[in-house]
């Protein structure tokens, strides 16, 4: 659930205008892992997976993605994308920040059978199915408004998590960011998905515009 947690803190630290402290700090004796794990105890896990299965099982356009990453093709895809320097050095990155971003993925890929990450050297209008319907579903299942005023309080009592913000919405990890996005093995993989109805910047719009409440 750390990987879940690290999307949801993502858009709330990059809406820089929206979520704004306005209290002065205030001194926290918790470390950033005890913060993370807050978050992580609002997020309803038994019901994500439920949904999660009951897509597999059931919704056609789910299945045929989840089939195509079983498939020895994407996971040379996959492998490629994340052997490359530049998922190396956004990882590397966030996991200077404090966030165990490659046990999270790496926990995801067991799932997948993928290959693993190597050591360190308001809401559109979705569909009732498919990958964006999944992702509604799962969107619905999380306490916003818990999510939001834990993050607002941690602004204030935390400062790893003042931190993590500034880190996060930080020109350094937007170039790491931006250099993944345009490695050619990345986008390779990238383009298989998307030829198979995962439209990832898609997924982030819904994502962005669920905790802002915008649909």
């Amino acid at each position: 659930m750390k990987l879940i947690v690290l999307l949801i803190l993502l858009p709330l630290a990059l809406c820089k205008e929206n979520f704004e402290s306005a209290a002065l700090p205030k001194a926290n004796t918790k470390g950033l892992q005890e913060d993370l794990q807050e978050f992580a105890d609002l997020i309803p896990q038994k019901e994500i997976i439920g949904v999660v299965l009951t897509y597999i099982v059931t919704d056609k356009e789910v299945q045929n993605i989840f089939n195509y990453v079983q498939t020895q093709e994407f996971k040379n895809l996959y492998g490629a994308a994340i052997r490359t320097d530049a998922v190396r050095e956004l990882v590397e990155l966030l996991e200077s920040y404090g966030l165990q971003v490659r046990q999270a993925v790496n926990q995801i890929s067991s799932l997948l059978m993928l290959p693993q990450l190597p050591a360190r050297i308001g809401l559109p209008k979705a569909s009732p199915g498919g990958v964006n319907g999944l992702v509604d579903a799962v969107l619905r299942l999380l306490p916003r408004e818990e999510l939001i005023e834990l993050y607002l309080r941690k602004l204030i009592e935390s400062p790893e998590i003042r931190q993590l913000k500034d880190n996060l919405s930080s020109q350094q990890t937007i170039n790491a960011a931006i250099k993944v996005a345009t490695n050619p093995d990345v986008r390779r993989a990238y383009a298989e998905l998307h030829k198979r109805g995962i439209n990832l910047a898609e997924i982030a719009k819904q994502v962005v515009v669920y905790f802002l409440d915008l649909n």
